[in-house]
């Protein structure tokens, strides 16, 4: 049981350290990741609120201005 919540953690840490250097490749070409987080934003906004998660899309929406 705590071997498989270890690996988990792992596997999350690399994930969100691979997304945040992709992020950063993508930043140095003329500031391309802002568009990219105000459009991913924007869209999960708009699945929040079509399926009813008003809150979320709020948050989403805010972020997005």
């Amino acid at each position: 049981m705590k071997l498989t919540i270890f690996f988990s953690l792992i596997i999350s840490l690399l994930t969100i350290v691979g997304i945040i250097n992709a992020l950063n490749l993508i930043d140095g070409i003329d500031g391309l990741a802002a568009s990219i987080g105000i459009l991913a934003s924007m869209i999960f906004g708009s699945i929040f609120f079509f399926s009813g998660e008003v809150n979320y899309a709020l948050l989403c929406f805010a972020t997005t201005g």
